[in-house]
């Protein structure tokens, strides 16, 4: 895999990781 594929992969891991605590918050 390239590095910019795991850079876009971690970025979108992070997103997903920030939503749920949105959702736990509320």
């Amino acid at each position: 895999m390239n590095c910019l594929q795991m850079m876009k992969i971690m970025k979108h891991g992070r997103k997903r990781k920030n939503e749920q605590k949105k959702e736990k918050l509320i």
